[in-house]
């Protein structure tokens, strides 16, 4: 049976893995995707920029939905399965990416501020497929971790009664998370239920934030309250801000940006790698749903990293950078959106703008496709830890 599939143009390998069984095709950007180009879809394939609901695609052709994303707050759920709209996510196809982008972040700013990292104390706000991975390269470089996410901490009540041997993460309170030296928010956002999401770093908790805490929001934008983080910005400019993603988008606010270390266009899970397997993880789904057999994961050699050879007349900190940089380059990402965005300002605009930095993100790899050669011994064990392939220098 041959289908009609639409799908977000951002997507890489759409064609080899959906077109070889004789469906026909057809892409377009994301945002722009409307009820007259579904109406005689078969097949919708969507980013998190695209929301999915009755009012795209009531009385249209579409019976499977497909978001190459972790996240399904774009998805109104109740509707599609209301209406027998079999709908897939790809629920971990970006969080090693997202992982890299926030270790990223930590040793660039340890290297343009000289502030260290490994010896502070890490807040994980939400544990599920970003956060937990996060959660666990840290603990293993060493790195103090302290997790927050009630759903995830009931789960673990439940199974641990089931079976006592279970090593389970331990998770801490509200309070505990928010005075962490480094606050990382990973979690869905939701706006009803025992634990929505929405302005969960609202204002009051903003007001006990200590002074020095570093912000990274890699998650949803709207899980911080970002005028009350203005707010505190102004008055004291006392916290360390990096934003991938944006309460207004895609008009990123331009006050926040300001105030910001690192400001980019929520592209922290933009790897090759991510993308490529968020569309596989769809093409498995869709296989599943069609009961036809899915190709394995394919892996691109497309701008693979030269491996990077260790150099002993550097700091660790330095060698961690320039590796870093090998695969991609986050001052130059956070740069290229301040000098896009510098002379615009009205918000349909700026939308356009952040749009096109996202659409046109160079190709980047992660961590796991870049080999570390000539590291020391004593320290191989934890760098490998963060993600790199590590080669130490007794086996070179």
């Amino acid at each position: 049976m041959s289908l009609r599939i639409l799908a977000d143009e951002n997507m890489p390998m759409v064609d080899a893995l959906f077109g070889g069984v004789g469906h026909s095709i057809k892409t377009l950007p994301g945002r722009q995707i409307t009820r007259a180009d579904v109406i005689d879809t078969d097949v919708l394939l969507v980013r998190s920029i695209t929301r999915v609901d009755a009012a795209l695609l009531a009385d249209t052709a579409v019976r499977f939905v497909g978001t190459a994303t972790i996240g399904t707050d774009h998805l109104d759920i109740p509707w599609l399965e209301s209406q027998g709209i079999r709908w897939h996510n790809s629920p971990g196809c970006n969080a090693e990416a997202v992982v890299d982008y926030v270790i990223a972040s930590l040793v660039y700013r340890q290297h343009t501020q000289g502030t260290s990292w490994r010896d502070k104390t890490v807040g994980v706000v939400g544990c599920g497929n970003v956060g937990g991975r996060l959660a666990k390269r840290l603990s293993a470089a060493g790195v103090q971790v302290r997790r927050f996410d009630p759903p995830k901490q009931a789960d673990k009540v439940q199974d641990h009664s089931r079976n006592p041997t279970l090593d389970m993460p331990e998770y801490s309170s509200w309070a505990s998370v928010i005075d962490a030296d480094i606050l990382c928010f990973h979690t869905p956002l939701t706006h009803s239920g025992p634990h929505p999401t929405h302005h969960l770093l609202n204002a009051a908790a903003i007001a006990q934030l200590k002074p020095g805490t570093v912000i990274i929001n890699a998650g949803r934008g709207p899980v911080i309250q970002q005028d009350a983080l203005v707010r505190r910005m102004v008055a004291e400019r006392d916290l360390t801000l990096i934003v991938d993603v944006w309460e207004t988008e895609p008009n990123p606010d331009a006050l926040l940006m300001s105030h910001t270390l690192l400001s980019t266009p929520h592209i922290a899970g933009y790897s090759l790698d991510g993308k490529i397997r968020g569309t596989w993880m769809l093409h498995a789904a869709f296989m599943a749903w069609m009961e036809s057999e899915a190709v394995p994961e394919p892996i691109s050699d497309i701008q693979l990293p030269q491996p990077y050879q260790w150099r002993d007349d550097q700091s660790i900190d330095a060698n961690l950078y320039a590796a870093i940089n090998q695969v991609f380059s986050i001052s130059n990402d956070s740069e290229r959106m301040r000098q896009a965005l510098a002379e615009v300002t009205e918000a349909a605009a700026r939308g356009q703008v952040f749009d096109q930095l996202r659409k046109h993100y160079p190709v980047r790899r992660e961590f796991s496709c870049l080999v570390l050669q000539g590291v020391p011994e004593q320290d191989s064990s934890w760098i490998r830890a963060l993600g790199f392939q590590c080669v130490a220098a007794s086996s070179v």
